[in-house]
This record gives C-alpha cells, sequence and structure tokens, in this order.
C-alpha cells in the first residue's frame, strides 16, 4: 500500500482503540474532528495511487439496500466471545439514489456522517409531554421490521439542537437544516429522532459515516398516526455476498468520484490519472530549519524534569515559541515540550506524528492540524537526520501563498481537463480554496496562540480546523502532482550584504526580574546549560528591567565550562559583510544588533547557509581567493572553504565554529 493509505489504516486503528478506552468520552461531538481527518486521509489515499485505492476498496464488503442504498464497509463492527457488539468505530461509504426517510426515528448508535456530494433536507423531533393529544410509538427490528409499543401522551414537535446534546422547539418553518457536499461532518445522538428529505434534484447522495460499536438496545419510531408501515418502504433487506463485480465497480466509481472535485473524476482503470510523484522538494522552503531552533537533549531533560519544565517554559515564553524540540540521542525528535494552550502558564509534553521531508505541503498541513498538536518534526531521510519542524507560523506569510496559488493556476496542473471552460471554472474554484485556506490557517494559528487569548475555546477550535480541512480535502486533488513553486518576496534593501537585512530576529532571549537574584541566576544558567548541551548554544540575553546582560558559557584554562556574564554589546546594523569577517576572525562568537522595533538580533555564522546570503557570502570569498599571486594558496583556501561549506551545512558544533574563525584569519591574512 501507498504511504497514505498506511496513514489511513493507522487513523482507524488509534480511532479505534480510543472510542474503546474512552466511552462516551472517545466518540462524541469532538470525534468529529478525527473522522474529518480521516477523509482528508482518504483522499490523499487516492490522489497518491488510485490503482491501490481501488485494489483496497474491492477488498471491503460491498452491500445493496435495493433501489435505496449502496454502501462499502471499509470496516464492520466487531463482537466479544459472547456475541455482543464492541465498542470501537464502523466505518462506511454510503450512496443513496433515495435517501429520504420519512418516519420519524432514532439510531441504535451514535454516529458522524461527512455529505461528500449530493444534499438533502433534514428535522429533529422531539417528544413533548406537555403537549395535549397522543402518538403512536414503535420498536424497529433489525432488518426494517415495526413492533408496535402502544400510544403515548404528548405530542411531536420540530426541534433543533440546543445546549449540550439536547434538542429545543424550533421556532420557524421546517426543516431544520440543509446537509449537502461540502458541509462540516454532522454528529448525531442515539436519542434524537430526525427524518431526511433526499433533494434529488442535486444527484446522488454520497456520504462517510463512522458509526460508534456499542450499540443501544432499539430504534425508536414514533408518529401522529398509526401509519408507519407505509413510511418504511426504502427499508429492505439488504442483497449481501451477491455484489457482481459490475456492480462493485459501479460502487467503486461513486466513492472515488466523491473523493475528488469537480473536474477531476475519471473512469476508475489503471491509467485513468497522471503516476503520482511519491516525493517533493517544496516542504523544505517552509520549515523552521533546525539550526534556528532551540532544543534540548531529552535524556538532560529528564534529569530534574520539574525544574527543567519551569526553566524551558520561561525560555519558551520569552521567545514567544510554542514549541521546544527534545532531541532523541540518535539525533531525531519525537516529542517537544509544548505551551498548553489551554493553560498558557504551564508546558507539556506532546508526540506529534513525525513528517518526511518529501511530504506534499498539504499532507503536511493535514498531518499538523488534525493532531491538535500545530507542529510536526520533519525529518530528512536521505540524510538520517533532523531538517526542521513544520508549524502553522510557517505557512502565515505570502510565500505560501502564492506557491500554491501558482501550483493550482499552472498549465501543467491543468492538462487532463480537456473542456476549456470547465478549465477556467475550476481555475477560479481553485483560487477560492487556497486563499480559504491560507486565511483559516493564519486565523487559526491567530487563535490558538495569540498572547492576548485568556481562556481558549476547543469548540472554537476545532471549528476553525474544520473550515481549514473543508479547503483542504479538495485542495488534495487539485493540486495535481506538482511541487510548489517558491516565491521569494523581498525589498531589494533586504539582499544589501549588511548585518541588519541578514541577523535573525527576534534573538534568544529571557527575560527575568532581576539577573542579579541567585533564583533568576540559577534558572537562566539551567535554560542555557539545556540548549547547550542541545543546540550549542552558548550565550543567551537576560533581559530585565536594567540594561541586558550577556550569560555565556566560557572554559577555563583546562577547558572546564563556567558561566559568566557580561554587558550586551550592540553592534551597528549597517555593518558589511568585510566588517562581519573581520570580527569573526577573532572570534566566532555571535554578533548581536537591534532594529527600527528595538528587538534584539543575532547574526551567528549558521547564518551564512541561509539562501539569500550563502552566495554573497561565496562570491566574496572566491572574489578575496582570486586576488591571491600564489596558486597553492588558492587551492589550499578553496579546499578549506568546501570542507568549510559542508560543515556548516551538515554539523552544528564548537568544531565548526573554530573551523569558520581560522578560515575567517587565514583569508583575511591572505596576500
Amino acid at each position: 500500500m501507498g504511504k497514505f493509505l498506511d496513514a489511513v489504516e493507522e487513523k482507524i486503528e488509534t480511532l479505534t482503540k480510543n472510542v474503546e478506552a474512552l466511552g462516551d468520552d472517545g466518540f462524541n461531538e469532538r470525534t468529529r474532528l478525527d473522522v474529518h481527518d480521516l477523509l482528508c486521509t482518504l483522499r490523499l489515499a487516492i490522489w497518491e495511487d488510485e490503482t491501490s485505492f481501488v485494489e483496497w476498496l474491492d477488498g471491503k464488503t460491498h452491500e445493496i439496500n435495493g433501489d435505496i442504498l449502496q454502501r462499502i464497509i471499509i470496516k464492520a463492527g466487531e463482537k466479544d466471545s459472547d456475541g455482543n457488539s464492541k465498542d470501537g468505530v464502523e466505518l462506511r461509504f454510503h450512496i443513496f439514489k433515495d435517501g429520504s426517510e420519512t418516519f420519524k426515528h432514532n439510531h441504535r448508535q451514535d454516529f458522524i456522517t461527512i455529505p461528500l456530494t449530493g444534499k438533502y433536507e433534514y428535522t429533529w423531533w422531539m417528544e413533548d409531554k406537555d403537549q395535549s393529544g397522543q402518538y403512536f410509538v414503535w420498536e424497529r427490528a433489525k432488518g426494517g421490521a415495526l413492533t408496535p409499543i402502544g400510544e403515548e401522551e404528548g405530542g411531536l414537535l420540530p426541534a433543533k439542537r440546543g445546549a449540550g446534546l439536547t434538542l429545543e422547539p424550533l421556532v420557524g418553518r421546517l426543516p431544520t437544516g440543509v446537509f449537502q457536499g461540502g458541509d462540516e461532518p454532522m454528529y448525531v445522538h442515539h436519542k434524537w429522532l430526525h427524518t431526511i428529505k433526499h433533494l434529488k434534484a442535486h444527484g446522488f447522495m454520497v456520504t462517510f459515516v463512522v458509526r460508534r460499536g456499542f450499540r443501544h438496545p432499539r430504534t425508536r419510531v414514533v408518529s401522529e398516526k398509526n401509519d408507519a408501515e407505509d413510511d418504511n418502504v426504502e427499508v429492505r433487506s439488504t442483497k449481501k455476498g451477491n455484489v457482481s463485480d459490475q456492480e462493485k465497480k459501479k460502487i467503486q466509481q461513486y466513492v472515488a468520484d466523491a473523493l475528488r472535485p469537480p473536474g477531476l473524476q475519471k473512469s476508475l482503470n489503471e491509467n485513468s490519472m497522471s503516476p503520482k510523484k511519491d516525493a517533493f522538494s517544496h516542504l523544505q522552503n517552509y520549515i523552521t530549519p533546525t539550526v534556528n531552533l532551540l532544543r534540548v537533549n531529552k535524556s538532560d531533560f529528564e534529569e530534574e524534569e520539574n525544574l527543567n519544565h519551569k526553566a524551558c517554559t520561561a525560555l519558551m515564553k520569552s521567545n514567544r515559541f510554542n514549541f521546544l524540540p527534545l532531541m532523541d540521542d540518535n539525533g531525531s525528535c519525537s516529542e517537544f515540550l509544548s505551551i498548553d494552550i489551554f493553560n498558557q502558564d504551564e508546558s507539556k509534553k506532546i508526540t506529534p506524528p513525525r513528517l518526511a521531508l518529501n511530504h506534499h505541503a498539504l499532507s503536511a498541513i493535514l498531518w499538523t492540524i488534525g493532531s491538535r498538536e500545530f507542529v510536526c518534526p520533519v525529518w530528512d531521510e536521505q540524510q538520517q537526520r533532523l531538517a526542521g519542524i513544520f508549524a502553522l507560523d510557517n505557512l502565515k506569510g505570502n510565500q505560501f501563498r502564492d506557491g500554491l496559488l501558482l501550483s493550482l493556476v499552472s498549465p501543467e496542473a491543468l492538462t487532463y481537463i480537456n473542456d476549456e471552460a470547465q478549465r477556467k471554472s475550476i481555475s477560479g474554484e481553485r483560487v477560492a480554496y487556497a486563499n480559504q485556506l491560507v486565511d483559516t490557517l493564519s486565523a487559526l494559528d491567530d487563535f490558538v496562540f495569540s498572547s492576548d487569548q485568556v481562556a481558549l475555546d476547543s469548540d472554537e477550535m476545532d471549528e476553525l480546523i474544520h473550515q481549514a480541512m473543508l479547503s483542504l480535502g479538495p485542495l488534495i486533488n487539485m493540486t495535481a502532482n506538482l511541487d510548489l513553486p517558491y516565491v521569494l518576496r523581498e525589498e531589494t534593501s533586504a539582499r544589501e550584504p549588511t548585518i541588519g537585512n541578514w541577523a535573525r530576529f527576534p534573538m534568544f532571549v529571557l527575560s527575568v526580574d532581576d539577573p542579579n537574584q541567585p533564583a533568576d541566576r540559577a534558572m537562566a544558567e539551567r535554560a542555557l546549560d539545556l540548549i547547550n548541551k542541545g543546540a550549542n548554544y552558548s550565550q543567551l540575553a537576560l533581559i530585565s528591567k536594567s540594561d541586558p546582560l550577556l550569560l555565556a558559557i566560557e572554559r577555563d584554562d583546562v577547558g572546564d565550562p563556567f558561566f559568566a556574564t557580561s554587558k550586551l554589546k550592540v553592534y551597528n546594523p549597517n555593518m558589511t559583510l568585510g566588517e562581519m569577517l573581520s570580527i569573526f576572525s577573532k572570534s566566532s562568537r555571535p554578533l548581536f544588533i537591534r532594529n527600527e522595533s528595538q528587538e534584539y538580533g543575532i547574526f551567528s555564522i549558521y547564518e551564512f547557509t541561509q539562501k539569500h546570503v550563502f552566495p554573497l557570502f561565496q562570491s566574496y570569498v572566491h572574489e578575496i581567493i582570486g586576488k591571491s599571486q600564489h596558486e597553492h594558496t588558492r587551492l589550499d583556501l578553496l579546499n578549506d572553504f568546501s570542507a568549510l561549506c559542508y560543515a556548516l551545512f551538515n554539523e552544528e558544533s564548537e568544531e565548526t565554529e573554530e573551523k569558520f574563525h581560522m578560515f575567517c584569519r587565514k583569508i583575511l591574512s591572505t596576500d
């Protein structure tokens, strides 16, 4: 199977285990997000490899209920040793040709449904015992047979959702609402009575349904008249085990077309879609690279975890970071320390899913928001190292929006659409989806991580995630087989070789009340010690009401480390490249500046690896080398520079810093 089909199976297993373990708390309104995430992953799976996806569908149970309902059972319910239904989940695709249910009924199971195509009206109903009158009650058995229970006093009122899982009288005309393709998932509680009217003018209704495994004893059917049997015609015995290959093909076609947006719906065969790339290169443009990350070693962090939590939490909040990677001994990352989004005075450990560097950005977004952790470590499988992290903040700039839009309207992405009018229509739709996605992700990031957020509302957060997924789902199949181009938006001045334009903002700081107080000093030293071991940072700016101090790790004559403080030296932001190298020839320590907003910035030797910096740095060095009068000197310097570049891009260590320092001394002394 493809990686996304594997992910589908993993997510189904996780969802099943969660519901089994948590019961009512594992299957409720919030479960909608997990189901929506699963549907988007199914879209990724058919996008990645249609042939494998159809083979996977072909191995599932197909059923037909007369002329009313067709379905594919992705995961059936399970029984325990006594023959009772086990808790967990059941997953199905439903295709309704006439999906109306005109008799008022509930279901034995809670379920979540997502409309992919089609449209129907629905009405909730409530039994009001304070009303005068009578209504009739039946129990519905498996297969649709109805057993009369009798008459009950009261009336049946159309209803709407109230607080929690309650219903309240509907004010106004029927129906309660309309459910159609492009809507959010709907949670339906097992007690809610409802009717459905399929609007057949809008075509077949295709839904993705996830039912809770636990079944309540009976289905209740109610009516103002003793005529429920007349309205029960849509229920027929299921035709099992005799679905022909041709019928299965048609059912699979309905599902495949529903998972893809209009314009990308094709016949199911091995050559129906262009072969998909199994690797992309653009994700590296939208991550925070490892070199720019504060990191701590997981093993160091756990030695005195409570004290380390306090120090790292203060460090993250001082720098407006939401995540701190906890590095494994092998240099990978499986856990993060994260500011608790529901209690921003605390931090917690999280274990988000890991991305491969060759993931498509849209699948990366799904992994990031679907987990509700909002961050993923990105692993470079070729180099066998952590490439960086992917978070919502990486998508807030114009580069991602521009890259996405350019890929969507590119002629290459539309070559399989023959109709010119349709091409123009799809292009407009693509642009709308792309803008909606980027705007929603920015709003989600602001909502979750805004410093102004006092008490985060999980329902509002989930609503934003749903809105993002509603755009993401169609876009997954609209991006075709293209890398997202990288669009660099920089002012001309930003390319001028000055430290002010190249420095990283903000620099790592720690806000303290008084750096001279033992408790504040101890916390600062602990924080610096952790990031020194984890990321080779040997200095930290201490910000307080007094002048800023630089806390640094120095070494004595025998090489033992010790902490030292000094006044933070701030350099001229207009310093040129030659002046920078001159300073680095004396020390490899980073340089500090302040911008117009009075933020502190840092320029370390690793800033030379930036895409807009390295070419200028390389050209400057080659120009100096070219001026040497001696060929052997030029060759030696070129070899040294090659080794230095490899170290800069692949290593972070004191040895690399020493190499840079010595190279600057050597090249500036070249005759």
